[in-house]
């Protein structure tokens, strides 16, 4: 179970994810069952409950990541501290703590409180949108994975570190992304969306959110100078949906918004069985409904014309090329196909019950649409290293093209933390005089009462 707030959380799902793609193909089996696991980041009632759903106490570690004094990380860890402790009533609670609690932190308390069980996180390596490769990151996976599948991680990551450090601009991968975003911001574009074509790379968008918002998501630059809209980046990363699900805003929308579109070119699993050229062919069409969805972007698309009947505006056409038969593949076939295939009768007329008639000409795409592909041979613990690094690389880039340091400041979270004691503070008062009154003197509360100056 891990326990983390804001970028330190998305490192680890996005990793999680991805990993065990490589996972399933090594075939790691502890005692005839997988190892998963779990995420917390806030004081959720539902996500907690949905987190411990199904686990033993007796068999789940908690990992907590508490770079400084995440108020909300450290509630989240109490309550299921507390849930370890009720599900083993056999024990003592302070040995309860020492099995099944580990810390990573760079907070000099609860460090202190707990030696043996906290893995210290030095002040350089408190950046909270940089900890990936931290004990913060490590920790939980390799607790999950194995070592193994970490050395793999690792390595991905530092021959991207070596592709960044050795290879010219022109060639240089972060350097090259990092300038398109750029590019992109100054002509007024409001973030990007990223559109995963893997199951396993479905949190690769929010890790690079997280990442890139920590790095330079900030209105002034390392002069102290304040930096505002079309002159600020935008450092806004949105979750495109698997395989395309917004086409219709991205095809069409009033305002553009770059895409990313990200695929492994091998298949996630390895096919097997009766089921094997099916599947094959299945991601075969994954792949074509990839290319298809840049080709949309770049050169638009044109009317459906039924089968068998010419259609004239394709003539010359270089956009589509083939023909995509996938549900994401709305607007994508060579002949214009909308995708909506119960609505192709288009020369009826509408009926009482559903008065509706498919118009092929509200389904064209204008094209001129900003895209860049990202392909990977295959997702695994090596292709997740170099996509981290990858994304560390890229939003450093960034941020000093915007003149803007990357590293100033760990958690996001702790300017908030003033004001939530406020609140909770207030509230405290509040339960006293229901308590002391009942309920009819909530009127009576001062909005002062309870309040005492921001720390």
């Amino acid at each position: 179970m891990g326990i983390g707030g804001g970028g330190a959380n998305a490192n680890a799902n996005a990793d999680d994810e991805a990993s065990q793609a490589s996972y399933n193909w090594s075939g790691h089996v502890e005692n005839g069952q997988q190892r998963r696991m779990r995420f917390v980041s806030a004081l959720d009632p539902a996500a907690v409950q949905s987190a411990v759903a199904g686990l033993r106490p007796a068999t789940t570690v908690v990992v907590s990541i508490v770079v400084r004094g995440d108020e909300e990380v450290q509630g989240a860890t109490s309550l299921l501290n507390d849930w370890l402790v009720k599900g083993l009533p056999g024990h003592r609670p302070d040995v309860v703590m020492n099995h099944h609690t580990l810390w990573v932190t760079a907070n000099s308390s609860i460090k202190a409180g707990m030696p043996e069980n906290v893995f210290w996180l030095p002040e350089y390596a408190c950046c909270e949108g940089f900890m990936t490769f931290t004990a913060a990151g490590l920790l939980p996976l390799s607790l999950v994975f194995g070592w193994r599948i970490i050395e793999k991680m690792m390595a991905g990551a530092h021959a991207m570190d070596r592709h960044f450090i050795e290879t010219t601009p022109r060639h240089n991968l972060p350097m090259l992304l990092a300038m398109t975003d750029v590019w992109n911001d100054i002509l007024g574009s409001s973030g990007r969306v990223i559109s995963p074509f893997t199951e396993a790379l479905s949190d690769y968008s929010h890790f690079v959110a997280a990442v890139e918002a920590q790095a330079y998501g900030r209105g002034y630059d390392v002069d102290g100078v304040t930096i505002r809209n079309d002159k600020a980046p935008s450092a806004t990363v949105i979750h495109g949906g698997h395989c395309g699900e917004y086409d219709r805003m991205l095809y069409q929308g009033g305002r553009t918004l770059p895409v990313e579109l990200i695929i492994a070119m091998d298949p996630q699993t390895r096919p097997w069985g009766p089921m094997a050229e099916l599947l094959l062919a299945n991601h075969d069409e994954a792949i074509c409904s990839f290319f298809a969805h840049a080709d949309v972007l770049a050169f638009g698309s044109a009317p459906y014309q039924p089968s068998g009947q010419e259609n004239p505006n394709a003539a010359g056409g270089g956009a589509m090329r083939g023909r995509s038969s996938t549900a994401a593949g709305r607007m994508r076939d060579s002949d214009g196909t909308a995708g909506a295939r119960h609505f192709r009768q288009s020369s009826a007329a509408p009926s009482p019950d559903f008065p509706f008639v498919y118009r092929p000409e509200s389904d064209v795409a204008e094209g001129n649409r900003p895209s860049t592909l990202l392909l990977c041979g295959r997702c695994d613990a090596l292709t997740c290293g170099q996509l981290v690094a990858l994304a560390e690389h890229r939003a450093v880039v960034a941020a000093k093209l915007w003149n803007v340091d990357p590293f100033a400041g760990s958690e996001a979270g702790v300017m908030r933390t003033g004001e939530m004691d406020r609140l909770k503070s207030k509230l405290s008062v509040l339960y006293d005089r229901i308590e002391e009154g009942g309920p009819e003197v909530v009127d009576e509360i001062s909005d002062d009462e309870g309040e005492h100056p921001p720390a």
